[in-house]
Formats: C-alpha cells, structure tokens, sequence
C-alpha cells in the first residue's frame, strides 16, 4: 500500500495543486480532445477544512474522530463528466441518488438492505460504521485481526448510546485486482477442482503464487469482475470466508456480514456522472482514457480510480457504497489502514462536499517478522489467529482468550502501526484478562453502562475502543463490571 500522505496534503496544498496540474496536462498530450483539468483562470484551492480535531485541521491522522465539513457551494462549474448515452445506465437526477442538489438539502432515501443495525438508547443520531474490507485471499492475519476487534469493541459501545449500523460489502474486496487475480491463476493452473478439501493456509499460499508472475490483462479478470458484481464468490474465497467465520466466533467477534448479499445501488457509471456533475472527477473514458477522482480544490492530487482497459479500484467502491447512503446517517465514520490514509482523506473530502458528516479511524498495521512486504509475498507463518488461538487455548479458556486478545490489538498494540506479534506480549495480555475476569464485579446489561461509555465518546458521537480498554485496565481501584465486560469484550 502508498505511504500515508495526509500530513503533507494537509500542509503543502501549493505542491499537490502543482503535481495535478501536471498530471492533467499529461493526459491530455495522450489525448488531445480530453478537457482541460487545471482551474479555470483566478481560481484558487479553497484552504483545508477545519474539523474541530486536537490537530486544528481536517486531513490529519483521523484518531480523535473530529467530523469534516462540507465545503460551501456546489462546486467550480466549466466542466462536465460523460453524457448519459455513454455510459452503462441512465443517469438518475441527483435526488434519485439521495444526494442533495446544488443549493439544497438531500431527500431521504427508501428502505436499505440488510446491515446489522441496533437502534440503541442515546438521543436518535445515525451512526454508519464503514470500515475498509479485506480480500477473501488468505487466513486471518494480525492486522486484519486488529481491525475486526477496534472495529467490533467500537461497534459494541457505541451501540449502547445510539442508532449504529456497521456496513461490510464483500462485493468491495472480491471486485479488487488482487482478488480478480487470484481466482484467475487458480481457474488457470488448478481448474475445476473441490476446495473444501483445502486449508486456508494452502489457498493463502496459493495467493501469493498468483502474484508472483506477470499480472494478466484485464481482459482476463473481466468476466469474474462481471460475475462478482452480481454476488458471485469464487469457491476458494468461499472456503476461506467460512474459515474467517470460525475464528470470528470463537473471539465472539460479530459477523459483520461475510455472505450476505449486498448489491450496489448504484452502477459505475452513474457514480462518475454523479461525481463529474460536481466537478470531482475527470472522466476520459469518451477517448478510450481513464477515470481520476479531482480533488484539486482542496490540494490533492488527481487519483485514478478507473484505467483506461475499463477496470475501476476500490475507491469508487466505497463510493457506491456510501454515496447513496449520505442521506440515511447524520454522521459516517471511515475505517482504514493508515498507509492508505491519503486516499481517505479524499473521499472524506467527496464525501463531505455531497452533505455528509464525516470522521476517519486510521488503524496502523501490524508488522509480521521478517517480512517487510505486503501480504502478496507471504512469510506469515505462525501469526496468523487460526494459530494464535490455537496456541492460547492450550493455556487459557475462552473468555480469557476473547479479552486477552482485545487487551492486546487494541490496548497493547494502540491504534497507530507498532511492533509485530510478540508471543511475550500475548501471554500477559492473557494474565491481565485473566485477572481482570476474576476481579470483576456483578454489574448488570443495560443502560447502566451508559453513563461509563459515555466518558469515552468522541467528538463524532462513537467510542473510543482505546480509552475504554485503558480505563478498564486502570490501577484506580475500581473493579470493572462483569456485565461492561459481557456486552463490549466477550
């Protein structure tokens, strides 16, 4: 993944604007009919947002939840994004879309599908949880495991105080290159063959032989992005999401939606006409070019988000998931790596330009040792949790292992990237869980809890999942409740 840019697209909006008016003028000596995608003459990059974050800026590292704000007015106008008849739907009016026309506010939208969603006992606000999928491709590694308890402790709080709903599409992961890639090597060099007969780290293997060669042409990947978008999940990926339900229940980590059936409301190119209609895209697909999210307004760089042989990356995803929820949720709050932080922080920006309230939780990966590549180059053996749970319940029993391995990736690990996995530091996050369930008092489930969740809500209206694990784990005296532990840790 790119390194994380949101310090320097905060700092040096003057250098971006720079590097996009560049990138610009490049495509357009590849194609000279493209439109122009500097600022029209005397126009200026309107200063970053201020979010009310201890940093003082929108754009910084996303940990205290401070939400962005929408920029005013609807936008430079000049330019326009592809028409109608060139795209693959109709293009729906903006209220069609739930999105707010230029000037006024955003209708509400009809019913949505099914996500998990608990109505809660705070004052009414609509919170969407929306953090960032990961690739059917391989086990259960320590940086995703990280990600599925911050996100879980902070799912299971803040529902206490409010209206929550956690989106999880994995249409989003299955639709990526590296997904697409892997299932075309294993139809490729395997064939039609029965997966259930293979372990998780076998197919994991397997993943990283895919990316060891030459990538294929999209061409090749074409027809499974085609079935994908209908809900297809090739049978390997199926195997592995069954393994992935397994260890998450042993954790008592909620399911946030692994096979349910999840379609876009909106096709591609409805989202980019959308997009273009407010100046946030370029889209040169008329001249057999690419698709770039624009957010020079605000100093970022141009960011391809379809190439020109048609294949679309994973943030205009995430934006055909989100965009036609804006309406439904008085705040959203993103879920990400930090090394792709700088990507967003520009759909924080779209998004908060489109009406909607917005916060970012940036989780820091989890090294493995001796690996200093991604996990396309494999040498994760013996950290993934199908064996770090297997080597804690030797020694331990469920519930301590369930609130010792929430102890650890949230309160041992923190949020930002530290340290790899440490066998040392796993086995005390396991003697303090087991000291604080002896410990604990005999509090009750419920609205009692609320005033003790309460101290730790940020800004944004969620939980911090740190703070309330540092205070569970205080040397204050206090004896936590056996019930707080029930409902958010176990």
């Amino acid at each position: 993944m790119q390194p994380d840019l949101d310090g320097p697209a905060e700092r040096n909006s003057q250098l971006y604007d720079r590097n996009s008016v560049r990138a610009a003028r490049a495509v357009r000596r590849i194609h000279p009919r493209a439109p122009a995608a500097v600022p029209r003459p005397g126009m200026r990059c309107q200063a970053p947002a201020e979010d009310g974050s201890r940093r003082g800026r929108g754009g910084g590292d996303g940990s205290d939840g401070a939400p962005g704000r929408s920029t005013a007015g609807g936008g430079r106008g000049g330019r326009r994004g592809l028409s109608p008849a060139a795209t693959s739907a109709p293009c729906r009016t903006p209220a069609a879309a739930g999105l707010p026309a230029r000037g006024g506010g955003g209708p509400t939208l009809e019913g949505s599908w099914s996500v998990i969603s608990n109505e809660g006992t705070g004052n009414g606000a609509r919170l969407l949880i929306a953090p960032i999928t990961i690739t059917p491709t391989k086990p259960i590694l320590p940086t995703h495991a990280k990600g599925f308890l911050w996100v879980d402790a902070l799912y299971r709080s803040t529902r206490a105080l409010g209206d929550v709903t956690y989106l999880w599409n994995t249409r989003s992961a299955c639709l990526t290159g590296q997904t697409l890639r892997y299932w075309e090597y294993l139809d490729r060099t395997l064939g039609d063959v029965d997966y259930t007969g293979h372990g998780v780290h076998e197919l994991g293997e397997l993943y990283v032989r895919a990316h060891a060669g030459p990538a294929p042409p999209f061409s090749a990947l074409r027809p499974y992005a085609e079935r994908a978008e209908r809900g297809w999940v090739h049978p390997a990926s199926e195997r592995i999401l069954r393994e992935w339900g397994r260890e998450l229940t042993t954790l008592h980590v909620r399911d946030p939606g692994l096979f349910a059936d999840r379609p876009y409301r909106l096709p591609v190119g409805e989202v980019i006409d959308l997009l273009a209609e407010r100046d946030l895209c370029l889209d040169h697909r008329r001249f057999g070019g690419p698709v770039y999210l624009d957010g020079t307004r605000w100093g970022m760089p141009l960011r391809l988000v379809v190439a020109p042989d048609g294949h679309a990356n994973y943030l205009l995803m995430v934006l055909r998931d989100l965009i036609p929820r804006i309406a439904e949720f008085d705040h959203v709050l993103l879920v990400h790596d930090e090394e792709i932080g700088h990507d967003y922080v520009l759909v924080e920006r779209i998004l908060a330009h489109l009406g909607a309230r917005t916060s970012r939780l940036a989780l820091g990966r989890v090294p493995i040792p001796g690996v200093s590549g991604s996990s396309r180059s494999g040498g994760w053996a013996g950290t993934a949790l199908d064996e770090l749970s297997a080597l804690c319940l030797r020694h331990v029993g469920p519930e301590v292992y369930r609130l010792g391995m929430r102890i650890y990736f949230i309160n041992t690990l923190k949020r930002t990237a530290g340290g790899p996995v440490e066998a040392r530091l796993i086995r005390r996050a396991m003697a303090r869980a087991s000291a604080l369930l002896a410990g604990a008092g005999h509090g009750r489930h419920g609205a009692g809890h609320a005033g003790e969740l309460r101290r730790h809500l940020t800004p944004s209206g969620w939980v911090d999942p740190y703070r309330l694990t540092c205070e569970l784990l205080a040397r204050n005296g206090r004896r936590p409740s056996r019930g707080l532990l029930d409902e958010v840790f176990l």
